[in-house]
Parts: structure tokens; sequence; C-alpha cells
């Protein structure tokens, strides 16, 4: 069944007793203006040979004003009336949109609780992958906070790090669990994890931080030996937060070495693998007494 037309006023359709109302209220109005014009016209024509007559008498001159000042009493209401009914129909559709905006958020918050708990149990999954470094992820999660924090990174990005430095390591996944002793199979997890995260829509922005969070700042890294501030800066903090660690926890193939240790191979390595501004600023939050290892 065709729709009918409607006509509208600023945007809002009228129905036909507003369209009746506008049309009587402005439109006949404006056209009975436009005829008490032309008779004043011909009274102006006429006043010569019409001295004396209905034309030129008092009562005449006021019934015209006062019927000029009706006309335009009723146009006046009858567009505030249709105005009142456009406004009406405005509040209506700004509370839709309202509705709209906040059944958005409320998605788009459910969405965000989603990803932190789907998070959340990969790098469970990884940590009990990994089995002999526990707490790793949320260890270098932590520091690079704390790093990101100190540089004054927004509140943004510092919430994108977090989650980047939770899934550094998840390429780690598909290493077969014999192969982790592996180093030449180690290397290939940052590539594998940055595939990872490009595939998932809400991952893809962190993906270029885990691929690169084995870069050295002197270009000794891996995988693409990319140098200086070509890396990432985020992955340049995972790498020196992943790094202190990796020293300050005890793996199977080695020792925990103690904090003023780790931070005096972090100054030396200052330049080299390290950052130097991020390695200076780090020494300072050890100073401070805002790290401890995990």
């Amino acid at each position: 069944m065709a729709q009918k037309s409607r006509l509208s006023f600023s945007g809002q359709p009228l129905d036909q007793a507003s369209f009746l109302a506008y049309f009587l209220g402005a439109v006949v109005p404006l056209a009975a203006l436009v005829y008490v014009t032309q008779k004043y016209i011909e009274v102006a024509r006429l006043q010569e040979g019409l001295e004396g007559t209905l034309f030129q008498s008092r009562p005449f001159i006021l019934g015209l004003i006062l019927s000029i000042g009706v006309l335009s009493l009723a146009s006046f209401l009858a567009l505030r009336r249709v105005s009142r009914q456009a406004l009406a129909r405005m509040d209506s559709e700004n509370q839709r949109l309202v509705a709209l905006l906040k059944e958005n958020e409320e998605l788009q918050e459910a969405q965000r609780n989603f990803f932190i708990h789907i998070t959340h149990i990969l790098t469970s999954a990884l940590d009990s992958h990994l089995g002999y470094h526990s707490d790793h992820s949320s260890n270098v999660a932590r520091l690079s906070v704390r790093l990101g924090r100190r540089i004054r990174l927004d509140p943004e990005r510092l919430e994108r790090l977090h989650f980047a430095a939770l899934l550094h390591d998840i390429g780690m996944l598909k290493i077969d669990g014999t192969l982790l002793e592996d180093k030449r199979a180690l290397r290939k997890h940052s590539e594998i994890g940055a595939e990872m995260l490009e595939s998932i829509s809400l991952w893809q922005d962190l993906a270029p931080f885990v691929l690169h969070h084995h870069e050295w700042f002197d270009g000794n890294g891996y995988p693409e030996e990319i140098e200086g501030e070509a890396i990432p800066l985020e992955s340049r903090i995972i790498g020196l937060a992943e790094a202190f660690d990796s020293m300050t926890s005890s793996v199977s193939y080695k020792a925990a070495i103690d904090v003023p240790q780790a931070l005096e191979r972090i100054k030396g390595s200052s330049g080299t693998q390290f950052d130097p501004r991020l390695a200076k600023a780090f020494v300072e939050l050890a100073e401070d007494g805002e790290l401890q290892p995990g």
C-alpha cells in the first residue's frame, strides 16, 4: 500500500489540522494584506474625486487597521501552534536519539568487558602453557603501565599499552610445548602473535606493538631489525619491562638476579638494547620505590 505524502514545516511533518491552521493563519492574512494594499493605492488615486466618501472616513481606516491586527494575531497563534508541534516532534526525536546513544554506550561497555575477560583468559592459558614462568604477562603489563605513566602517556594510550603487554607473548600458544627451549622456534612468537591479533578487530591496533617488542634500539633485534624511533614506543616499553621481569624471575634455565643487578644491566644496555630515555625513566622508577619484581 502506497504511503500518503505529507507536508512538512521546518523539516517536521504536518497533520491536516496543522496545515489548515498554518494556511488560515499565515497565507490568508498575507493575501488580505496584499488586497488591502491594493485598495490603499486605489484610494490614493481617487483621493481628489472621492473627498468625503467612505474611503476617507475614519471608521473605514480604523476597521482596516483592526482587520490587519486580527489577521496578524491569527497568524501568530497559528504559527505558534505549528511551532509547538514541531518542537514536540523534535523533542521526541531527541529522546529517541539519546536512547540510541545510551544503548550504543552500553554495547561498547559490554564489548570492552568481553575484551578484558578474553584477554585475561588467554594470558592465563599462556602462563599455563609456558609453565615455568607464571604471571609473566601480568608482571610485564604492570611494569609497562608504570613506565608509560612515568613518561606521561595519555589514559587511552596507557590502556592500549596494558593490553598489548598482557598479550605480548600470545604467539607462544601456537608453538609446540616441546619447542619452548628451541631459540629459533621461540623467535617466531612475536610474528605469530601479531598475526593472531591482526585477525581480530578489537586487537588489530595492538599487533604492531606485539610484533616489534623484541627489536633492539640499535637495530640488532628481531624480527625486522628496525632501530630507534622506528620501533613503536609501546614496543620499546614492553621490551624493557619484559627484560626486567625475566631477569628478576626464576625460570627453568636460569636463576633470578636481584633488582640492583637488573638495573645495572639495563643501564649497561641503554642505547643498544633499550631506548636511553626509557632506560633512564625505568631506573628512576626503581629509585623512587615504584618497581618490584613479580
